[in-house]
């Protein structure tokens, strides 16, 4: 180091012109840019569609079997502290409902298993302005290893809202564009040849595209945000154009957007409906009936009103015998009715957050819906299955030994058990085939106090076990929550609570500590 240090120094002039050459390319660079887009300004954008509109036809010859179509929004991952580890290891535990995870449909007494074979998307896939194929599909391509088709529509935040479209809005628009159609263009090859679909739209050089699939006989409709969202052009040939490309130029031209009305892209759909009312149809966007104002404008591209373009969406939904909408942007599960004049009738489902609560506690997101549909039986259930404790406050603990759990284990008859399984056989059994109906009990006042020690008791005796099934039985009359899970128990699990092989347990004598058989 001395050595190289006690070199006398030399101009390094050659650098130095290296330099100088670079920053004069890169001056004459932008001076060219800014010459080409005070010119032409619309030169730089480049075309939004990366490939023509597609249009793929699905076989109708699909085995008539009810199968499982999963509904998903608001993953959010990189936003409101969600990273794309959480949300990737919430998609695995939905491919999990396929093997190792339990949930059953009430239909046809719980004859079917939630067991997906098609996943749906509806919207804020990503964080603001943030979704890309490179950033998120390995998020969603663990679906298409499984087999299962993975459809996907843009909401709110995957789309540059109104007043902000400059240039970098835009790309993201093109970004979040490339991702939906991806997802449709997988669907193709891992449903083939039962899945199908076909694109509409932008109706403008720059835009949404809108999805019209059938899988398995089922008739798919995706509106992205809501069936109104404007196709648009950057205006820069007018007089008012050419104000803006030399006023806005600072702020990439925002704000020298023009918006086209979707209408003629909503029609095209519609022309491309099946013509049969008895299809069963599945309707989908982002922003529910329920939401209004902004969320519900075009910027005045269509000059119709809020009511108008609920109507519009209503009537597509009623015109099927069997048919359901569903939506997401609320980050809570509803279900709400709607009916027409006619009498013609439509539930309209919103899917709980799927992200979670901005940390590695997986316990809060990961909810969705499960529909069990059919071709020839149309849509036969819709389930709401929450994620695990999502909204309560008292989440399950291990808690200490107490004096209640010491008095339920002193009346214990495990007559009420299922014949030669212990106590984690059965606590298994609960919290894989009946975990929902015991969340739904830990929610009711009148049931949460009977139904949630089993839960949250991490290693209950067999006696415990016996004492807490007694007591479902003898309050059972009074909540529907704790009857659904005394049924799902004595079906799945094999108890005998509502009709006890024994009778009524036998209080065990004060200091008597072995359990009555």
């Amino acid at each position: 180091a001395s050595h190289f240090g006690s070199r006398p120094k030399r101009k390094d002039t050659g650098a130095k012109m290296c330099r100088w050459a670079a920053g004069a390319l890169l001056a004459l660079a932008s001076a060219s840019w800014a010459a080409e887009a005070a010119d032409d300004p619309g030169a730089l954008l480049g075309p939004f569609l990366t490939a023509p509109l597609a249009s793929v036809e699905a076989s109708d010859d699909a085995v008539d079997e009810p199968f499982t179509l999963v509904f998903i929004a608001d993953s959010e991952p990189r936003m409101r502290g969600n990273t794309d580890w959480e949300v990737k290891t919430y998609v695995e535990r939905l491919i999990a409902y396929k093997s190792t995870v339990y949930e059953y449909f009430d239909y046809a007494g719980g004859a079917y298993r939630v067991d997906p074979s098609l996943v749906i998307l509806g919207g804020d896939i990503s964080k603001d302005r943030g979704t890309t194929i490179n950033l998120d599909m390995h998020i969603w391509q663990q679906l298409e290893q499984h087999g299962i088709v993975f459809l996907a529509g843009f909401g709110n935040h995957d789309w540059e809202p109104f007043g902000q479209y400059d240039f970098d809005g835009d790309k993201w628009n093109k970004l979040t564009t490339d991702f939906c159609r991806a997802t449709y263009r997988n669907s193709s090859i891992v449903g083939a040849p039962y899945f199908g679909y076909q694109e509409f739209g932008p109706v403008d050089s720059r835009g949404p595209v809108t999805f019209l699939a059938k899988y398995r006989g089922v008739q798919i409709v995706n509106f992205n945000t809501f069936l109104y969202q404007p196709s648009y052009h950057y205006d820069f040939e007018s007089p008012n154009g050419k104000a803006c490309a030399v006023k806005n130029q600072s702020v990439f031209w925002q704000g020298c957007e023009v918006f086209t009305s979707a209408e003629p892209q909503i029609v095209a759909l519609e022309q491309a409906l099946d013509l049969d009312k008895a299809t069963p149809t599945i309707v989908v966007q982002h922003y529910p009936l329920t939401t209004s104002g902004v969320w519900w404008s075009d910027d005045g591209a269509s000059r119709r009103t809020e009511s108008e373009m609920k109507a519009r969406l209503k009537d597509i939904v009623w015109r099927y015998n069997s048919s359901v909408f569903l939506s997401g942007h609320m980050h809570s599960f509803s279900a709400q009715a709607h009916t027409s004049e006619l009498g013609n009738t439509f539930v309209e489902y919103i899917a709980p957050y799927y992200g979670g609560d901005g940390s590695e506690d997986l316990s809060q997101g990961g909810g969705f819906l499960a529909l069990l549909v059919s071709k020839s039986k149309g849509i036969l259930e819709v389930r709401h299955v929450p994620a695990p404790w999502a909204g309560v406050e008292d989440r399950p603990t291990a808690p200490a030994a107490t004096t209640s759990n010491t008095q339920q284990a002193a009346c214990a008859d495990l007559s009420i058990l299922p014949a030669g399984q212990d106590e984690g056989a059965m606590k298994a059994c609960v919290t894989t085939m009946c975990l929902t109906q015991a969340m739904q009990c830990s929610l009711e006042e009148a049931c949460a106090d009977v139904g949630r020690p089993l839960l949250q008791d991490l290693a209950p005796s067999l006696e415990d076990v016996a004492a807490m099934l007694w007591r479902f039985q003898a309050q059972s009359v009074s909540s529907p929550a704790l009857e659904a899970l005394v049924q799902c128990l004595d079906s799945r699990c094999g108890s005998s609570i509502v009709t006890p092989a024994f009778g009524p347990p036998t209080p065990l004598a004060p200091g008597d500590g072995a359990a009555q058989t």
